[in-house]
């Protein structure tokens, strides 16, 4: 597994309080597909706002962050609104 972190340049509509980290980690799990590769997720709090780790099954890092950049792209009407960014 190879970690790859992505940041949510913006907050969804509810923001990042009550539900809505776990509205976002509800939803890459929802969108998620074989292809993407993820085998565990981190999503909490932090002091600029949220930080996000998958955790990718891929056989380079490249190709890591390939997957997670695919997934954090989204559906046309899911968490796109968050604007994930994808870390080297």
């Amino acid at each position: 597994m190879i970690p790859v972190r992505l940041t949510p340049t913006r907050a969804g509509p509810t923001g990042w309080a009550g539900n809505g980290i776990r509205a976002l980690e509800d939803t890459l799990w929802a969108h998620a597909t074989p292809e993407h590769g993820p085998e565990h997720l981190r999503i909490r709090a932090v002091p600029a706002g949220i930080g996000a780790v998958v955790f990718i099954l891929a056989a380079t890092p490249h190709a890591a962050r390939a997957a997670a950049a695919a997934l954090a792209a989204g559906p046309p009407s899911g968490y796109h609104r968050h604007h994930l960014t994808v870390h080297h």
